[in-house]
Protein backbone atom coordinates (compact mmCIF):
# COMPACT_ATOMS: atom_id res chain seq x y z
CA UNK A 1 0.00 0.00 0.00
CA UNK A 2 1.01 3.62 -0.37
CA UNK A 3 0.23 6.92 1.27
CA UNK A 4 -2.23 9.10 -0.61
CA UNK A 5 0.28 11.22 -2.52
CA UNK A 6 -0.05 12.74 -5.99
CA UNK A 7 3.43 11.67 -7.13
CA UNK A 8 2.96 11.46 -10.87
CA UNK A 9 1.46 14.91 -11.27
CA UNK A 10 3.90 16.52 -8.82
CA UNK A 11 6.94 14.81 -10.32
CA UNK A 12 6.09 15.72 -13.90
CA UNK A 13 5.10 19.28 -13.00
CA UNK A 14 8.31 20.02 -11.12
CA UNK A 15 10.91 18.04 -13.07
CA UNK A 16 9.71 17.60 -16.64
CA UNK A 17 10.34 21.19 -17.71
CA UNK A 18 13.94 21.24 -16.48
CA UNK A 19 14.68 17.78 -17.88
CA UNK A 20 13.58 18.85 -21.34
CA UNK A 21 16.83 20.76 -21.53
CA UNK A 22 18.89 17.69 -20.59
CA UNK A 23 19.77 14.62 -22.69
CA UNK A 24 18.43 11.33 -21.32
CA UNK A 25 20.79 9.17 -19.28
CA UNK A 26 22.13 6.21 -21.22
CA UNK A 27 22.00 2.69 -19.83
CA UNK A 28 25.41 1.37 -18.78
CA UNK A 29 24.39 -2.22 -19.39
CA UNK A 30 21.51 -3.89 -21.14
CA UNK A 31 21.63 -1.64 -24.20
CA UNK A 32 20.73 -3.15 -27.54
CA UNK A 33 23.41 -3.75 -30.11
CA UNK A 34 23.13 -1.99 -33.44
CA UNK A 35 24.85 -4.84 -35.26
CA UNK A 36 21.81 -7.10 -35.22
CA UNK A 37 22.59 -8.93 -31.98
CA UNK A 38 19.63 -9.36 -29.62
CA UNK A 39 19.40 -7.08 -26.62
CA UNK A 40 18.69 -8.02 -23.03
CA UNK A 41 15.22 -9.36 -22.28
CA UNK A 42 13.48 -9.73 -18.94
CA UNK A 43 10.15 -11.46 -18.28
CA UNK A 44 8.16 -10.36 -15.24
CA UNK A 45 5.11 -11.97 -13.65
CA UNK A 46 3.30 -12.24 -10.34
CA UNK A 47 3.77 -9.06 -8.32
CA UNK A 48 6.26 -7.61 -10.88
CA UNK A 49 8.75 -6.78 -8.12
CA UNK A 50 12.47 -6.95 -8.96
CA UNK A 51 15.63 -6.20 -6.96
CA UNK A 52 17.39 -2.89 -7.50
CA UNK A 53 20.96 -2.58 -6.20
CA UNK A 54 21.98 0.95 -5.25
CA UNK A 55 25.02 1.97 -3.18
CA UNK A 56 25.44 -1.59 -1.94
CA UNK A 57 21.86 -1.91 -0.69
CA UNK A 58 19.06 -3.85 -2.37
CA UNK A 59 15.58 -2.40 -2.81
CA UNK A 60 12.42 -4.24 -3.83
CA UNK A 61 11.06 -2.15 -6.71
CA UNK A 62 7.73 -2.74 -8.40
CA UNK A 63 7.69 -2.44 -12.19
CA UNK A 64 4.38 -0.71 -12.97
CA UNK A 65 3.16 -0.71 -16.57
CA UNK A 66 2.02 2.91 -16.14
CA UNK A 67 5.03 3.99 -14.06
CA UNK A 68 7.62 6.63 -14.94
CA UNK A 69 11.09 5.97 -16.37
CA UNK A 70 12.52 7.44 -13.15
CA UNK A 71 12.21 5.25 -10.04
CA UNK A 72 10.29 6.77 -7.14
CA UNK A 73 11.70 5.54 -3.82
CA UNK A 74 10.65 5.58 -0.20
CA UNK A 75 12.15 8.39 1.84
CA UNK A 76 13.44 5.91 4.41
CA UNK A 77 15.33 3.92 1.81
CA UNK A 78 16.90 7.11 0.43
CA UNK A 79 17.91 8.13 3.96
CA UNK A 80 19.51 4.73 4.59
CA UNK A 81 21.58 5.26 1.44
CA UNK A 82 22.48 8.80 2.54
CA UNK A 83 21.26 10.12 -0.82
CA UNK A 84 21.66 13.86 -1.14
CA UNK A 85 19.37 15.66 -3.55
CA UNK A 86 20.61 17.48 -6.61
CA UNK A 87 19.29 20.90 -7.66
CA UNK A 88 16.02 19.61 -9.09
CA UNK A 89 13.43 19.41 -6.33
CA UNK A 90 9.69 19.75 -6.11
CA UNK A 91 6.68 19.80 -3.82
CA UNK A 92 3.28 18.18 -3.85
CA UNK A 93 0.19 17.82 -1.70
CA UNK A 94 -1.67 14.88 -0.27
CA UNK A 95 -5.43 14.45 -0.67
CA UNK A 96 -5.73 16.04 2.77
CA UNK A 97 -3.70 19.08 1.69
CA UNK A 98 -0.47 18.19 3.52
CA UNK A 99 2.67 19.16 1.64
CA UNK A 100 5.51 16.78 0.84
CA UNK A 101 8.82 17.30 -0.92
CA UNK A 102 10.28 15.45 -3.90
CA UNK A 103 14.04 15.10 -4.25
CA UNK A 104 16.15 13.73 -7.10
CA UNK A 105 19.69 12.65 -7.89
CA UNK A 106 21.53 10.94 -10.76
CA UNK A 107 22.55 7.48 -9.51
CA UNK A 108 24.17 4.31 -10.81
CA UNK A 109 22.07 1.28 -9.96
CA UNK A 110 21.39 -2.25 -11.14
CA UNK A 111 18.14 -4.05 -11.92
CA UNK A 112 18.82 -7.78 -12.05
CA UNK A 113 21.87 -8.08 -14.33
CA UNK A 114 21.30 -4.73 -16.04
CA UNK A 115 23.31 -1.74 -14.83
CA UNK A 116 21.89 1.71 -15.44
CA UNK A 117 22.62 5.37 -14.79
CA UNK A 118 19.43 7.34 -14.22
CA UNK A 119 17.70 9.96 -12.13
CA UNK A 120 16.13 8.58 -8.96
CA UNK A 121 13.32 10.38 -7.14
CA UNK A 122 12.26 10.10 -3.52
CA UNK A 123 9.83 11.74 -1.14
CA UNK A 124 10.37 12.86 2.43
CA UNK A 125 8.15 10.17 3.94
CA UNK A 126 7.38 6.47 3.77
CA UNK A 127 5.11 6.04 0.78
CA UNK A 128 5.25 2.28 0.15
CA UNK A 129 4.79 -0.51 2.68
CA UNK A 130 4.97 -3.61 0.45
CA UNK A 131 7.98 -2.53 -1.64
CA UNK A 132 10.62 0.21 -1.67
CA UNK A 133 9.75 2.00 -4.90
CA UNK A 134 8.03 2.05 -8.28
CA UNK A 135 9.48 2.34 -11.80
CA UNK A 136 8.09 1.94 -15.32
CA UNK A 137 9.18 -0.64 -17.95
CA UNK A 138 11.28 1.99 -19.74
CA UNK A 139 13.35 2.65 -16.62
CA UNK A 140 14.99 -0.70 -15.77
CA UNK A 141 17.70 -0.87 -18.43
CA UNK A 142 16.44 -3.82 -20.48
CA UNK A 143 15.82 -3.74 -24.23
CA UNK A 144 12.73 -5.94 -24.06
CA UNK A 145 10.44 -6.09 -21.02
CA UNK A 146 7.73 -8.76 -21.14
CA UNK A 147 5.01 -8.57 -18.50
CA UNK A 148 3.29 -11.94 -18.30
CA UNK A 149 -0.39 -11.84 -17.37
CA UNK A 150 -1.34 -15.52 -17.69
CA UNK A 151 -0.53 -18.63 -19.73
CA UNK A 152 -0.83 -18.16 -23.49
CA UNK A 153 -3.98 -19.57 -25.11
CA UNK A 154 -4.39 -21.17 -28.55
CA UNK A 155 -5.26 -18.78 -31.37
CA UNK A 156 -3.67 -15.67 -29.90
CA UNK A 157 -2.61 -12.85 -32.18
CA UNK A 158 -0.32 -9.89 -31.59
CA UNK A 159 -1.38 -6.23 -31.72
CA UNK A 160 1.47 -3.70 -31.84
CA UNK A 161 1.52 0.04 -31.16
CA UNK A 162 4.28 2.62 -31.41
CA UNK A 163 5.36 3.95 -28.01
CA UNK A 164 5.14 7.68 -27.44
CA UNK A 165 8.59 9.29 -27.14
CA UNK A 166 9.33 12.88 -26.14
CA UNK A 167 12.22 15.10 -27.29
CA UNK A 168 15.33 14.84 -25.09
CA UNK A 169 13.67 12.70 -22.37
CA UNK A 170 12.51 9.79 -24.54
CA UNK A 171 10.06 7.25 -23.13
CA UNK A 172 8.87 9.00 -19.96
CA UNK A 173 6.10 6.40 -19.70
CA UNK A 174 5.47 3.28 -21.77
CA UNK A 175 2.37 4.71 -23.45
CA UNK A 176 1.02 4.94 -26.99
CA UNK A 177 -1.56 7.07 -28.78
CA UNK A 178 -4.90 6.31 -30.42
CA UNK A 179 -7.44 8.48 -32.22
CA UNK A 180 -10.80 9.06 -30.56
CA UNK A 181 -13.23 11.35 -32.38
CA UNK A 182 -10.33 13.10 -34.10
CA UNK A 183 -8.39 13.66 -30.86
CA UNK A 184 -5.06 12.09 -29.93
CA UNK A 185 -5.43 10.12 -26.69
CA UNK A 186 -2.55 8.66 -24.67
CA UNK A 187 -3.00 5.04 -23.56
CA UNK A 188 -1.17 2.87 -21.03
CA UNK A 189 -1.97 -0.05 -18.72
CA UNK A 190 -2.45 -0.71 -15.01
CA UNK A 191 -2.10 -4.35 -13.95
CA UNK A 192 -3.46 -3.85 -10.43
CA UNK A 193 -6.82 -2.27 -11.26
CA UNK A 194 -9.91 -3.85 -12.83
CA UNK A 195 -11.40 -0.70 -14.34
CA UNK A 196 -10.27 1.40 -17.26
CA UNK A 197 -9.44 4.84 -15.88
CA UNK A 198 -9.79 8.13 -17.78
CA UNK A 199 -9.28 11.75 -16.81
CA UNK A 200 -12.18 14.22 -16.86
CA UNK A 201 -11.37 15.57 -20.35
CA UNK A 202 -11.39 12.06 -21.79
CA UNK A 203 -14.59 11.21 -19.93
CA UNK A 204 -16.28 14.18 -21.60
CA UNK A 205 -14.86 13.18 -25.00
CA UNK A 206 -16.16 9.61 -24.66
CA UNK A 207 -19.57 10.71 -23.36
CA UNK A 208 -20.00 13.10 -26.29
CA UNK A 209 -18.82 10.64 -28.95
CA UNK A 210 -20.32 7.36 -27.71
CA UNK A 211 -23.23 8.73 -25.71
CA UNK A 212 -23.07 8.21 -21.99
CA UNK A 213 -23.30 9.61 -18.49
CA UNK A 214 -21.84 9.33 -15.03
CA UNK A 215 -23.73 6.74 -13.04
CA UNK A 216 -24.05 5.30 -9.55
CA UNK A 217 -22.28 6.12 -6.33
CA UNK A 218 -18.70 7.46 -6.15
CA UNK A 219 -15.95 4.86 -6.48
CA UNK A 220 -12.32 4.66 -5.40
CA UNK A 221 -9.48 3.52 -7.60
CA UNK A 222 -5.71 3.11 -7.52
CA UNK A 223 -3.12 5.01 -9.52
CA UNK A 224 0.13 3.42 -10.78
CA UNK A 225 1.68 3.92 -7.33
CA UNK A 226 -1.37 2.49 -5.46
CA UNK A 227 -2.49 6.02 -4.54
CA UNK A 228 -6.23 5.89 -3.71
CA UNK A 229 -8.34 8.54 -5.46
CA UNK A 230 -12.09 9.22 -5.85
CA UNK A 231 -13.95 8.84 -9.14
CA UNK A 232 -17.27 8.16 -10.85
CA UNK A 233 -18.47 5.39 -13.13
CA UNK A 234 -19.02 6.28 -16.79
CA UNK A 235 -21.62 4.21 -18.66
CA UNK A 236 -21.55 4.55 -22.46
CA UNK A 237 -24.51 4.01 -24.78
CA UNK A 238 -22.31 2.41 -27.46
CA UNK A 239 -19.27 0.14 -27.03
CA UNK A 240 -15.85 1.77 -26.93
CA UNK A 241 -13.35 -0.60 -28.53
CA UNK A 242 -9.56 -0.46 -28.73
CA UNK A 243 -8.02 -2.96 -31.17
CA UNK A 244 -11.39 -4.72 -31.34
CA UNK A 245 -11.66 -5.27 -27.56
CA UNK A 246 -14.15 -3.52 -25.30
CA UNK A 247 -12.41 -1.35 -22.71
CA UNK A 248 -14.74 -2.72 -20.03
CA UNK A 249 -15.80 -0.80 -16.93
CA UNK A 250 -14.76 2.86 -17.00
CA UNK A 251 -14.02 5.16 -14.06
CA UNK A 252 -13.49 8.91 -14.47
CA UNK A 253 -10.94 10.74 -12.34
CA UNK A 254 -13.23 13.30 -10.77
CA UNK A 255 -14.19 14.21 -7.24
CA UNK A 256 -17.79 13.28 -6.39
CA UNK A 257 -18.61 16.88 -5.40
CA UNK A 258 -17.00 18.44 -8.48
CA UNK A 259 -19.10 20.03 -11.20
CA UNK A 260 -18.47 18.60 -14.64
CA UNK A 261 -19.71 18.95 -18.21
CA UNK A 262 -20.20 15.17 -18.38
CA UNK A 263 -23.91 14.25 -18.12
CA UNK A 264 -24.87 12.68 -14.78
CA UNK A 265 -27.65 10.09 -14.72
CA UNK A 266 -28.12 10.58 -10.96
CA UNK A 267 -28.97 14.29 -11.28
CA UNK A 268 -32.37 15.58 -12.41
CA UNK A 269 -31.76 18.44 -14.88
CA UNK A 270 -33.05 21.88 -13.89
CA UNK A 271 -34.75 23.40 -16.97
CA UNK A 272 -34.08 26.91 -15.65
CA UNK A 273 -30.38 26.34 -14.98
CA UNK A 274 -28.03 28.42 -17.12
CA UNK A 275 -24.76 26.68 -17.95
CA UNK A 276 -21.84 28.94 -18.84
CA UNK A 277 -18.97 27.27 -20.71
CA UNK A 278 -15.64 29.10 -20.83
CA UNK A 279 -13.17 28.77 -23.67
CA UNK A 280 -10.27 26.60 -22.53
CA UNK A 281 -6.92 28.40 -22.57
CA UNK A 282 -5.07 25.12 -22.97
CA UNK A 283 -5.79 22.16 -25.18
CA UNK A 284 -7.30 19.34 -23.10
CA UNK A 285 -5.03 16.44 -22.22
CA UNK A 286 -6.62 13.10 -23.05
CA UNK A 287 -5.47 9.97 -21.22
CA UNK A 288 -6.72 6.40 -20.81
CA UNK A 289 -5.25 3.74 -18.53
CA UNK A 290 -6.58 0.31 -19.43
CA UNK A 291 -7.18 -2.06 -16.52
CA UNK A 292 -7.26 -5.82 -16.18
CA UNK A 293 -10.86 -6.00 -17.41
CA UNK A 294 -9.62 -4.92 -20.84
CA UNK A 295 -6.66 -7.33 -20.61
CA UNK A 296 -8.67 -10.40 -19.59
CA UNK A 297 -8.15 -12.01 -23.02
CA UNK A 298 -4.42 -11.21 -23.20
CA UNK A 299 -1.50 -13.32 -21.97
CA UNK A 300 1.33 -10.76 -22.10
CA UNK A 301 2.44 -7.19 -22.80
CA UNK A 302 5.85 -6.87 -24.44
CA UNK A 303 7.73 -3.58 -24.52
CA UNK A 304 10.48 -3.45 -27.15
CA UNK A 305 12.34 -0.35 -26.05
CA UNK A 306 14.80 -0.49 -28.95
CA UNK A 307 12.02 -0.43 -31.54
CA UNK A 308 9.85 1.74 -29.24
CA UNK A 309 6.84 -0.54 -29.57
CA UNK A 310 4.41 -2.29 -27.25
CA UNK A 311 2.81 -5.59 -28.31
CA UNK A 312 -0.19 -7.34 -26.77
CA UNK A 313 -0.70 -11.06 -27.28
CA UNK A 314 -4.45 -11.71 -27.06
CA UNK A 315 -7.07 -14.18 -28.25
Amino acid sequence: MIARLGYRRAVIATLFSVMLAMPPSAAIGGQSKRDGKPGKTIELSGDYIIPMLLNGKTARVKVAADGLKWPILNGGFATALALKSGPFKGKGKTEEGDQFSINSKIVRNQYGDSKKKQRALWVNREAFTEFDGVVGPSGIGYDVVRMKLRAAAPGEHVVTHRLRSFPFVGLVTASFEIDVAGESVGVDFNLDRHDTLVNASTGKLLADHYGGALSGDPVKYRLFNSDIRPGRRLVLARPFLIDGYDVGDIAVRIRPEAKTAIPDSTVVPDPEEIVVTANAKKKPRYAITLGTDYLKNCSSITYDLRAKTVALSCR
